[in-house]
């Protein structure tokens, strides 16, 4: 289960448009604050905070089905 949680990120993540996944490997991958990927990139730091809350908004919606997965598992 834990093999196809990490591929479906990855495929939800190289689903994303270049910048804004750039933008969040950066932020997550490589722990940049959004002050340094913001000169990094060169873009304003209200630029990464829309590609960081679109990145995650869209994994949200394509991993929800492991949040059901992982309530009904713990609810028992």
């Amino acid at each position: 289960m834990l093999k196809d949680l990490t591929s479906t990120i990855k495929t939800e993540v190289n689903q994303l448009p270049d910048k804004c996944r750039s933008v969040y490997e950066l932020s997550r991958n490589e722990h940049k604050t959004n002050k340094e990927i913001a000169n990094y990139l060169g873009i304003s730091e209200k630029t990464v905070e829309n590609h960081l809350t679109k990145a995650l908004k869209r994994l949200r919606l394509g991993l929800s089905h492991y949040l059901m997965i992982v309530l009904v598992f713990f609810v028992k």
